[in-house]
């Protein structure tokens, strides 16, 4: 177990064809873990909204870093 910061990120990249989003965090060196789809959106609903330019921005806090885990338009 580990927290998410620097050194362990969460990335959210999203599938061209489906729009679907694909979360992972580093775990170690080149070494990503995929986060489940029920994870992910808990973590989207303990995430802050932040919103710009016609977009909710969805903002996770951990360990002193702030991680961007994804957008929706509104």
């Amino acid at each position: 177990m580990f927290l998410l910061d620097k050194e362990h990120p969460i990335k959210v990249s999203t599938n061209p064809k489906t729009g679907e989003p694909k979360p992972c965090v580093l775990v170690r060196s080149n070494l990503e873990g995929i986060i489940s789809r029920n994870i992910y959106y808990k973590l989207v609903e303990l995430s802050d909204i932040k919103k710009e330019n016609g977009e909710n921005i969805f903002l996770l806090k951990s360990n002193n870093q702030t991680f961007e885990i994804g957008r929706l338009k509104i």
